[in-house]
């Protein structure tokens, strides 16, 4: 049981580094977002690639998730409870197991707060830059229609050929 414990620990700290990485990556889209132009297609590669990077990262998450709920489920079985916790689980191991399993979730929740928060504010920043994009774009649309009415094109000076045959 101690090494189911000692397992599921490892997981966690597993997932700590993984989302710290996932930090890094959002602080990156933040500061990408307030310095790039969006219009700059170096700029949009550079997002792409931290998407895809943060979508490895996601995965990696998840499979490392789906080991942790098969532990979880042995830890169950085997000591015949309902749900594992810390809590639970300590009377079953020393308190050092405890306080590493705790301080890994905690580590965890703190992650994932940070990490909402600051992607609650690069989609903000992405979406003020796509509307001020958009706005570019309809005054060079606008301009062009303005120019096409003052400066229209010239006259056709050679002949017509017409098609009766249809």
């Amino acid at each position: 049981m101690l090494e189911k414990v000692t397992s599921l620990i490892c997981h966690y700290e597993r997932q700590v580094a993984i989302y710290r990485e996932m930090l890094d990556v959002a602080r990156e889209q933040q500061r990408l977002c307030i310095e790039a132009n969006l219009a700059e297609e170096e700029n949009l590669e550079k997002i792409n690639l931290l998407l895809s990077k943060r979508q490895k990262q996601m995965d990696l998450i998840e499979e490392n998730q789906s080991e942790v709920l098969v532990i979880k489920e042995s830890l169950k079985i085997s000591l015949g409870l309902e749900e594992i916790s810390g809590e639970v689980l300590a009377g079953y191991i020393s308190f050092s197991e405890i306080g590493k399993l705790l301080e890994a979730e905690r580590k965890i929740i703190n992650l994932l707060q940070q990490i909402s928060t600051l992607d609650s504010k690069t989609q903000k920043l992405f979406q003020s830059g796509l509307d001020r994009l958009r706005r570019k774009i309809e005054k060079v649309q606008a301009s062009k229609r303005a120019n096409r009415a003052y400066n229209p094109a010239g006259q056709q000076r050679e002949g017509f050929f017409i098609d009766r045959s249809k």
